[in-house]
């Protein structure tokens, strides 16, 4: 028998939101304004009771951990994300998408820190699949990515989330120079039924099951860049989406890694007529013309990656070198065949596309994703599109309301804290 007297071990435990206290005569949303809770715009007071009636909206535990929010890394738990989502306006139906969106973006191939901290004013933008659009009111017609609904507050929540759990603060962890209204938050759905002839997003990236309800989370750093229509055959449009989209960051800049595009009903009729009949065969076409508007910069790309690589090079090589390499795009492009060793975009692949809007209007829009460059550069992949299945509507909608207790007006705390530590005896 061993005499050893069992050791105690501090094992962390997810704390539950508290009440906050707001001083008497103070009108709690300036109190949330003043202690920094806000994203700049009013929010819904997070009440025990708006709470509680969020978390009918998916089958998780309240003290289920969802993951790891930066830039603090706290644990996120299910109740945390549910009183950002009441800020953010969302409703209950619209929590499963919340939770969905909000693990997307907590995988580390998704970058949220580096999306977060750039400069570039990144921000992560939610696009929505399967029935949940319906159930949940995302909105994929009229102004798809514009005002007048409750879709956006999906993203916002999860900015909210990331301010309030994760501690980034603006010209802190946050360094944005300018930045977008898409830093509010940015949700909308697929239009999956208007173009039938191509598959979901869902589908072709995440490798999901059309009707399958799912969310596909993309880091866009900068836009909508509307590109406006009136006569395009289907040849003109593509090569006038490729003129806008060959803009990305800047026109001399290649091997953009990410862009999202957004194809209005007219648009994709059009395109349809003129043969891309799929998604993949509109990225392919997209990618080569984009890598026509690449042409007269490619002396300069070449001089500047060989002093990368090349350092000790004489520099009229590189120069002689950069012009034999302009030289060699001109020929290819006088047989109508751009020079894809140095393309816009990273490849086909790069494109993610989807049908939004509504049904009348010559319009469609891209946003350029968050980061350049090949595989293995600094700036390469900072941040990978990440698709993630929605859980079943839970059956808790349906229930009958829960009857107001006491406590129901008490406004929690959205803020982190630490973890309550329970001691145990290890065996």
């Amino acid at each position: 028998l061993s005499c050893e007297r069992p050791r105690l071990e501090a094992r962390a435990m997810p704390a539950a939101a508290t009440a906050l206290r707001i001083p008497a005569g103070e009108d709690a949303v300036e109190h949330f304004f003043k202690k920094g809770f806000t994203d700049g715009l009013p929010v819904v007071l997070p009440t025990r009771q708006r709470v509680a009636l969020m978390l009918r909206g998916t089958a998780l535990g309240a003290l289920d951990i969802i993951g790891k929010c930066p830039p603090s890394y706290a644990e996120v738990t299910v109740e945390k994300l549910a009183i950002a989502a009441v800020m953010a306006g969302c409703t209950a139906e619209m929590f499963r998408i919340v939770v969905a969106a909000t693990k997307a973006v907590l995988e580390p191939e998704f970058g949220l820190h580096g999306v977060h901290a750039t400069t570039m004013g990144a921000t992560p933008v939610v696009v929505v699949n399967g029935p949940c659009r319906h159930q949940a009111a995302i909105n994929f017609q009229h102004a798809a990515c514009g005002s007048g609904t409750r879709s956006h507050c999906v993203g916002r929540a999860i900015k909210l989330l990331l301010q309030n759990v994760g501690r980034a603060r603006l010209a802190g962890t946050e360094s944005t120079t300018i930045g977008t209204p898409m830093k509010f938050g940015l949700c909308l759905g697929e239009w999956e039924e208007r173009a039938a002839f191509w598959e979901p997003l869902s589908v072709e990236k995440g490798r999901l099951q059309r009707d399958q309800d799912a969310v596909t989370v993309l880091a866009c750093a900068g836009g909508p860049t509307q590109l406006v229509d009136f006569d395009s055959s289907p040849q003109e449009l593509l090569q006038r989406l490729a003129k806008i989209m060959a803009a990305a960051y800047a026109p001399q800049i290649p091997f953009v890694n990410q862009a999202l595009l957004v194809i209005s009903p007219e648009h994709y009729d059009k395109l349809l007529k003129g043969g891309m009949d799929s998604k993949a065969k509109l990225s392919e076409a997209l990618w080569r013309e984009t890598s026509w508007h690449m042409f007269p910069y490619i002396p300069r790309i070449v001089v500047q990656a060989l002093k990368i690589k090349r350092p000790g090079l004489p520099s009229f090589v590189g120069s002689s070198l950069g012009l034999l390499a302009g030289l060699l795009a001109l020929v290819l492009r006088i047989f109508a065949r751009p020079l894809l060793a140095i393309p816009k975009f990273s490849s086909p692949s790069s494109f993610n596309i989807v049908v939004a809007g509504a049904p009348a209007g010559k319009f469609s829009v891209f946003m350029p994703g968050f980061g350049v460059g090949k595989p293995g550069m600094p700036t390469a992949d900072m941040s990978s599109p990440v698709t993630m299945a929605v859980e079943p509507r839970p059956a808790s909608l349906d229930q009958p309301l829960p009857e107001d207790s006491k406590d129901a007006q008490d406004i929690l705390d959205p803020s982190s804290e630490l973890a309550s530590t329970m001691l145990r005896l290890a065996r």
